[in-house]
């Protein structure tokens, strides 16, 4: 015989295993977390700037580096879908300090062009990239020295590429007041300069490359 009392205790029991659990927890707040920057899908007309046959900026500094970033460039898309809320990077960190050396190869000047806005701080920039002024254009190259007029910039197409540790070591201890180093550039570079730096007591950040 169907007891309704039984039914409704066996439910009851139910909902508190659930909330209780927290392996249910944990599946919902992942479900969420993957779901919710979907909704945020948009479509947006962007402002595009042609550096040169290897970048194209809007909000963004695109460097080619295979199939779908060749076809940014070679072709500026007139719409473009963004997802979810601007994520905040390693160099989120930077607003923690009064004065920090960023070290970059490449396009990693993109992100640190970011950092050029926040009052207040203040900067050494070493960038090493092949034809700076060729593939960004002058305006970056402006502004990078305005940021930081001794910006050390090493053109690895005419110069070869520089010993990145010891010339960050070298701004480092010039500079004497540096709190912190930054690294953008690819794993492997980033890898071997964080590593260098740290052996020399030098804190550094860096992205994780975890995905």
């Amino acid at each position: 015989m169907y007891n309704m009392f039984e039914a409704q205790d066996m439910d009851t029991s139910l909902v508190s295993l659930f909330c209780l659990d927290p392996t249910f927890w944990l599946l919902t707040i992942t479900t969420v977390s993957i779901v919710l920057p979907w909704l945020s899908l948009r479509k947006v007309r962007p402002r595009t700037e042609r550096l040169s046959s290897h970048a194209v900026r809007y909000s963004i500094i695109i460097s080619r580096a295979g199939d779908w970033t060749g076809k940014i460039i070679d072709n500026p898309p007139t719409t473009l879908w963004t997802r979810g809320s601007p994520a905040c990077g390693v160099l989120y960190m930077a607003k923690m300090f009064r004065k920090i050396l960023c070290v970059g190869t490449g396009s990693g000047i993109a992100p640190i062009l970011g950092l050029l806005v926040i009052p207040g701080l203040q900067f050494r920039i070493l960038w090493s990239t092949p034809s700076p002024e060729q593939t960004f254009g002058v305006n970056i190259i402006r502004r990078v020295v305005k940021a930081d007029p001794k910006a050390v910039i090493r053109d690895t197409k005419h110069e070869g590429r520089p010993d990145l540790i010891a010339q960050a070591m070298r701004l480092y201890e010039e500079e004497g007041d540096v709190e912190a180093v930054f690294v953008i550039s690819n794993a492997k570079v980033t890898a071997e300069v964080v590593f260098g730096l740290e052996a020399r007591g030098i804190p550094p950040f860096a992205p994780i490359f975890d995905s």
